[in-house]
């Protein structure tokens, strides 16, 4: 308890101490707050206005990535599809080339000229 009580004494104490010294009062100094208080307010204006297009283009670029992304994709399953197509058209077409090979050695006995 006695720590508490010199602690809470000291407490005190720092801030008399302070408030005196603090308290000065210099008659030569222009008083510039207001021109402060807009600069700091202008600032903070523009910093939240960047912030919020920051934002905004990220999302954009994000959107637009998403978006060019599955143009991709699906570019590719198209062409892949495509392809596929073409070998299957192109077994089928060996296939029935192949039948018509062994129909026609069949029917020439074997003797294919």
């Amino acid at each position: 308890m006695k720590k508490i009580k010199y602690l809470l004494a000291l407490c005190l104490i720092l801030a008399f101490v302070g408030a005196f010294v603090a308290c000065g009062n210099n008659s030569n100094v222009a008083d510039t707050s207001m021109v402060e208080n807009t600069q700091r307010g202008g600032s903070a204006a523009d910093d939240a206005g960047n912030a919020g297009k920051d934002i905004i283009d990220g999302a954009g670029n994000a959107g637009k990535d998403v978006i060019d992304g599955a143009g991709d994709a699906g570019k590719d399953v198209i062409d892949k599809a495509g392809d596929a197509g073409k070998d299957v058209i192109d077994g089928v077409k060996d296939a029935v080339d192949d039948a018509g090979n062994a129909v026609k050695k069949s029917v020439d006995g074997g003797n294919n000229n």
